[in-house]
């Protein structure tokens, strides 16, 4: 019996270093191509489907990261305005007596805030669809219509995609 058990032990440790090392290595392999990625994709194209930022040559690049500065300032501009007239609201709304008048007034202008905001987004990848051919500008078309068919305020964006980070590249 004393070798047999001893024979049982030596298996179950060559199963259970094998078993870790298994699990060590599709560890690292995960975290190893989640970093690789995240570092290897510049920011501004982040949002675009995962296998287009890999082929897009350097001019392309350049050309969307300065559309994107641009249509990030717009957009860091409205977002702004639209979280100013959310605090009149609010004000408004917290008065004893509000006035209906007013909150339609904001409201109004929410909406075309929030307006402006969305056509920015959409004339974003308009125009960076201009800088790509046929195939790849379908690719970003395909990944805008299945975030255009999602339900409000189901997505949350991946990565988010703040200006400040785009002067560091």
């Amino acid at each position: 019996m004393d070798g047999r058990s001893k024979m049982k032990r030596n298996l179950l440790l060559i199963a259970l270093v094998f078993s870790l090392s298994v699990n060590l290595a599709v560890f690292f392999t995960i975290v190893y191509n989640w970093r690789y990625r995240r570092v290897t994709q510049p920011e501004y194209v982040r949002y675009l489907p995962q296998d287009l930022g890999e082929k897009l040559t350097t001019r392309q690049l350049e050309e969307i990261r300065d559309l994107r500065r641009t249509s990030l300032a717009k957009a860091k501009e409205l977002r702004e305005a639209l979280l100013k007239q959310r605090e009149l609201l609010t004000e408004e709304l917290g008065r004893a007596e509000p006035d209906r008048d007013k909150i339609d007034e904001i409201l109004r202008d929410l909406a075309g805030m929030q307006f402006e905001l969305e056509k920015e987004v959409v004339y974003d990848l308009l125009r960076i669809g201009e800088l790509l051919p046929p195939k790849q500008r379908e690719k970003v078309l395909d990944g805008m219509r299945k975030r255009l068919r999602q339900p409000a305020g189901w997505r949350v964006p991946r990565y988010p995609i703040v200006p400040e980070r785009l002067e560091r590249r």
